[in-house]
């Protein structure tokens, strides 16, 4: 069997070959605008959803109070006492004397007062010193480079801090 394709049929199979493949090529590209339209939706809907949400964060409301610290010795009988947290630099104050007081003070006097800080007391072998700073860190740093310049075997007997309280409203 002899199969003869006329030159007619020929051409009208390329051209539905042809059309066949431009259907396809019109499918795709339609197919990719509405995969990128659909894209673009979601970017626009995650970006409103993100600005609406950055609108929505409650703002805190109240204020910042300070808070202070004292420490109070009595060289005598080598006792310390100490406030922390405490509204207000006489309330600091007089309750550090009130503990040093208490832990058998009699002369007990102010060494150290500070406001939203930290402080620290180093002894060394023949002396004390008091340092504020705005960390425990800080502030023992300080001390100790202090003491370490004119005394021996220095070392950290107390520190604690005084940071400022949010009071809301």
């Amino acid at each position: 069997m002899n199969y003869r394709v006329s030159s007619a049929a020929l051409v009208l199979a390329t051209l539905c070959t042809a059309a066949h493949a431009q259907q396809n090529n019109n499918q795709y590209f339609q197919e990719q605008q509405r995969i990128q339209q659909q894209q673009h939706h979601a970017e626009q809907a995650r970006q409103g959803y993100m600005q609406s949400q950055q609108g929505n964060a409650p703002e805190p409301s109240g204020r910042w109070e300070e808070r202070w610290g004292a420490l109070a010795t009595d060289n005598a009988t080598g006792s310390l006492g100490s406030a922390v947290n405490s509204p207000s630099r006489a309330a600091a104050e007089s309750a550090a004397v009130a503990d040093c007081h208490a832990k058998g003070g009699r002369t007990c006097k102010i060494d150290l007062s500070y406001a939203n800080q930290c402080g620290a007391m180093i002894l060394g072998q023949k002396n004390y010193i008091m340092r504020a700073g705005d960390s425990i860190e800080a502030a023992v740093q300080d001390g100790m480079s202090r003491c370490n310049a004119t005394d021996s075997n220095c070392r950290v007997y107390y520190s604690a801090c005084s940071k400022p309280e949010f009071i809301s409203n």
